[in-house]
């Protein structure tokens, strides 16, 4: 595992601020993502072709592995020391797991099931995500602590797909109609599912994520010629819409309300943080190189993202920021 760290004070439309840059990679040589970030500072990503993995604050690496996976893909913490997410085996079948850090790791699966997906969890042991039949259909489900499974069907919608809940129980996710149209949803801890969509018709409502305080953050097709673009939903319904620069794609929101993500074009894009004030930050990591996407960000204001180029690694690398907000 090789670790590398920079740090340098720089001012981002603000006060000057110290930030530190850790970069890292599960292995020499691999690409390294990372998906998220806990409120400990511990990260867990995929790194191809090592696999899953979790990084404690000390950089110590621990690979996620199970007996008869192809690959594993964690997803989220669950608390303090458990993990959830989901593997591909060696038939390409896709089965959700949960377990503690470095196992062992109990599979699961929703009865009748061609493939299981876990999404997300919370600190409560309850986990939700999609699963898929036969006829490639997805169908959502939420698993409580005791093992029981809900299954998650929003009234009148073809299809139900939950991407994050949070530690009251609050789902969030896609819906698609009859006509194949994607809408966001939200679901109360009580089973009661809100629907929205969003300006110009948009017939692509994408990945969403929800923090305690019930703010939704996600993106959205705009239409035409203006791409995707981020947006935040209030818990009253109110929708900022907001565009950083060319493609705006959303990769998590704090907390309090800040958002990450990653922003331009498929060619070339970088990382950007939206404040709770509307103002942005960009990332500037030494040597020139940039942060490609922030892929999450926890109650600290600690961020994990990934670099390509970074400290002469073709490949990509992961990395921890602190101290830019």
């Amino acid at each position: 595992m090789k670790t590398i760290l920079f740090a340098l004070i720089i001012g981002i439309s603000g006060p000057t601020l110290a930030q530190t840059y850790t970069l890292f990679n599960v292995v020499p040589g691999d690409s390294t993502g990372t998906h998220r970030i806990d409120s400990a500072g511990r990260v867990l990503g995929t790194s191809a072709p090592s696999g899953g993995y979790v990084r404690d604050v000390s950089g110590n690496i621990t690979l996620v592995q199970i007996p008869g996976a192809a690959n594993t893909y964690p997803q989220s913490f669950l608390g303090a020391a458990s993990i959830a997410g989901y593997y591909a085996d060696a038939s390409g079948s896709d089965h959700g797991f949960f377990g503690p850090i470095g196992g062992p790791y109990t599979r699961f699966d929703v009865a009748g099931a061609a493939s299981t997906y876990i999404a997300a969890g919370n600190a409560a042991g309850q986990m939700t995500g999609s699963w898929y039949d036969t006829a490639v259909k997805a169908h959502g489900y939420l698993r409580n602590p005791d093992g029981t499974v809900e299954q998650l069907s929003a009234p009148g919608w073809a299809e139900t797909v939950p991407n994050s809940i949070n530690s009251l129980g609050q789902i969030c996710g896609l819906v698609t109609d009859s006509s194949g149209v994607v809408h966001g949803f939200v679901r109360s801890s009580t089973g009661v599912f809100t629907i929205y969509n969003f300006p110009f018709n948009s017939a692509i409502t994408v990945l969403n994520y929800i923090n305690d305080a019930g703010q939704v953050a996600g993106y959205y097709w705009g239409g035409g010629n203006s791409g995707y673009h981020g947006y935040l939903r209030d818990p009253s319904g109110a929708f900022t819409d907001f565009v950083v620069s060319g493609n705006t794609y959303v990769s998590d929101i704090s907390p309090t309300g800040t958002i990450v993500g990653w922003a331009g074009s498929l060619a070339h894009h970088g990382a950007y943080l939206r404040r709770t004030d509307g103002t942005y930050a960009r990332f500037s990591i030494p040597g020139g190189a940039q942060l490609s996407a922030a892929s999450s960000i926890n109650s600290s204001g600690e961020i994990a993202g990934t670099c390509s180029g970074c400290a002469g690694n073709v490949r990509q690398t992961g990395v921890v920021v602190t101290g830019l907000q």
